[in-house]
């Protein structure tokens, strides 16, 4: 199927009909090096929407988001969320095939796997919490903005912002919020204590409040 059938405006009218269609999709040239196609999983009615970054091994095997060494540290963490306790959160990656030696994705990847632009799409979540710089990126680049412009992560974690998602193809322009965390590979790495981590995830619930509750002074500036 060509790109623009695939991704075309107002083709599925819900999540079930979209994965149906991107389980079998064999546009991007990464479909050789995948077992699955790791779609998502989660409530299609949530208000929250994780995004990851690249399915792992483990991901590429079961099909599932977030299932591998590291993805179950978030899983846990997670499960101790108000949101999850509440079956409010939908989990997807940025791509969603498996990268050769699980690089991080290119910028052109990003681009050309649009099922996750159609799965936000169709939940149009309240907040987006981006897990990692991938899915920041994947993200900025649904936002057209310049990604030279990005500050590091160090900047962006802990933070809430609001940002207007334009999807041409889709005809979809929407506000909502961005949560940016650390991949949880980072703690892996040693780089940030289970604490801080465990912190980082837990204020998942406090950005969902203070969106639902229009407390404008909980979000940051820099990027409003």
């Amino acid at each position: 199927m060509r790109q623009k059938t695939l991704f075309g405006a107002n083709r599925y009218s819900n999540i079930d009909q979209l994965r149906e269609i991107a389980i079998k999709c064999n546009f991007c040239p990464l479909r050789k090096y995948a077992k699955n196609i790791v779609f998502g999983d989660g409530n299609e009615h949530a208000e929250v929407l994780i995004l990851g970054q690249n399915p792992g091994v483990e991901e590429d095997k079961k099909g599932i988001p977030f299932v591998g060494k590291t993805g179950q540290i978030l899983r846990t963490l997670l499960s101790k969320t108000d949101l999850l306790k509440h079956d409010n959160i939908f989990i997807t990656n940025s791509i969603l095939c498996h990268t050769p030696n699980n690089r991080a994705p290119t910028i052109s990847e990003l681009k050309r796997c649009q099922w996750p632009e159609q799965i936000i799409a169709l939940i149009k979540p309240k907040l987006i919490v981006t897990v990692g710089a991938t899915a920041v990126k994947k993200i900025m680049l649904m936002a057209k903005k310049d990604l030279k412009d990005v500050p590091p992560m160090a900047e962006l974690v802990g933070k809430l912002y609001e940002i207007a998602l334009d999807i041409p193809y889709l005809s979809v322009i929407f506000n909502t919020y961005m949560y940016v965390v650390y991949h949880p590979s980072y703690y892996a790495r040693g780089s940030i204590s289970y604490t801080d981590y465990a912190e980082m995830i837990k204020g998942i619930d406090i950005a969902y409040e203070t969106v639902i509750g229009g407390n404008n002074e909980h979000i940051s500036k820099e990027k409003r």
